[in-house]
């Protein structure tokens, strides 16, 4: 154990030395340039990469500079204790991992994640997650799953409704769609577990290890209803437990299927430079036909643009555990005329991804790693609502007078309170 504590910690004496020195708040630098093994530079790597790469320091209450005060003693100390063996590796690596999970657990990133490395035992943590768990009433998203996928056509929707899953990209991908069964009434309904449409209708291979139908086909489904019968008395759009995924999916959802026509209900916001806040303006986010973006590709393999979008209600459908996509596709049907958001407030992290380290540089924001963090996973893109709202970290809420709480108990009967809510919406508009 003691050969072990002195090949990890070696770097100690050189870091404790160099940071001595220095009582004011460092001057940026890659996270990555800290390369010592040493507790104390694993801090000032991850300080230094959040308070680089973080988007939401205008609006997150987090003091980070108070961070730096308080947290880089603690790591000095622990790496004293270490290099004089009075603390066994086991320990370190438990007092470091707590020390992390301390530092993030109030940042309002919804996305937010911490991916350990080996070395301090491997998996990870997320400050939303955790809030969300304790919140009273709380719900996974795994039984609103079960009910939409298993038992919500037979309570609701009229003969011939599909549903489809598929494993995709390391993930389970599932659709629903049909008519509800009100009589006398015409209301496609579509449920989604993800936003993967761009890389399911273009991108991808089609699929062929499926449960049910092909989700694709489930898919084109209702797509093709609603292209195809400009009479419909409303439209049902449900993102409840959506994950969220691709952001282009909102050009074809919405911009192709629902809207027809460009349109923006808030703005983006980026960094400029490393500064905590160098930001650069808003800019609008555009959501418009995918056709529009595929003004090179030929004419027959251009996704089509409803001629005809429907000017009776719209009613989204969504949950606490909507995050992300499923998010901003809330927001977007919300802002529209004729659009409703039946349900409960949202996660509350719907800053854009950008998978790709590179960001770190080319954005000067979102994720990054460490010597000893695997990744920490976080936007690169702060959005902002139409009504100048950043609703990072609360979560976006419908009108009081459409909020319907989640009812475990009634789903188990079969009773979906949320949808007959999204119905009777419908219907009081005629």
């Amino acid at each position: 154990m003691k050969h072990i504590i002195k090949l990890v910690f070696s770097a100690l004496l050189l870091a404790v030395a160099v940071g001595s020195c220095r009582d004011d708040i460092p001057e940026l630098n890659r996270p990555a340039d800290y390369e010592s093994p040493s507790a104390v530079a694993m801090f000032e790597g991850f300080w230094t990469g959040m308070n680089n790469n973080y988007v939401f320091w205008a609006h997150d209450p987090t003091d980070w500079d108070q961070i730096y005060r308080e947290y880089k003693p603690k790591f000095e100390a622990l790496d004293d204790a270490v290099s004089e063996e009075r603390m066994n590796m086991d320990a370190a690596v438990q007092e470091i991992r707590t020390y992390f999970i301390e530092m993030t657990t109030n940042l309002i990133d919804g996305h937010y994640a911490l991916m350990f490395g080996d070395l301090l035992g491997g998996s990870g943590f997320s400050p939303s997650g955790a809030r969300h768990a304790k919140e009273p009433g709380y719900h996974t998203g795994d039984n609103m799953i079960d009910y939409i996928y298993n038992d919500l056509s037979t309570h609701y929707l009229k003969p011939g409704a599909l549903r489809g899953q598929a494993i995709f990209q390391d993930d389970v991908f599932g659709a629903v769609t049909g008519k509800l069964d009100v009589p006398g009434k015409n209301i496609p309904y579509f449920w989604l577990s993800g936003f993967r449409l761009t890389a399911l209708l273009f991108l991808a291979e089609p699929l062929t290890d499926y449960k049910d139908t092909n989700p694709v086909d489930v898919v084109r489904s209702f797509f093709n209803t609603i292209l195809q019968e400009p009479n419909v008395d409303g439209i049902v759009i449900d993102v409840r437990s959506n994950g969220g995924g691709m952001t282009t999916d909102l050009d074809i959802l919405m911009g192709s299927i629902l809207v027809g026509k460009p349109f923006t209900y808030g703005s983006n916001r980026t960094k400029m430079g490393d500064g905590r806040l160098d930001f650069g303006p808003e800019v609008p986010l555009v959501v418009q036909p995918y056709a529009n973006l595929q003004k090179d590709v030929d004419e027959s393999k251009k996704f089509p643009t409803n001629p005809h979008p429907t000017t009776k209600p719209i009613v989204v459908l969504a949950d606490v555990n909507s995050v992300s996509c499923a998010e901003l596709t809330t927001m977007g049907i919300a802002s529209l005329p004729n659009g409703y958001f039946v349900g409960e407030r949202t996660w509350g992290g719907h800053g854009a991804l950008y998978n790709n380290e590179r960001a770190s540089v080319w954005k000067n924001a979102g994720e990054f790693s460490t010597l000893h963090l695997k990744l920490v996973y976080t936007p690169f893109q702060q959005f902002t609502y139409q009504d100048g709202q950043v609703y990072e970290g609360t979560g976006f809420p419908p009108r009081p007078e459409l909020e319907v709480k989640y009812d475990g108990a009634a789903l188990a009967t079969g009773k979906d309170k949320q949808l007959e809510k999204a119905i009777e919406v419908i219907l009081s508009a005629q």
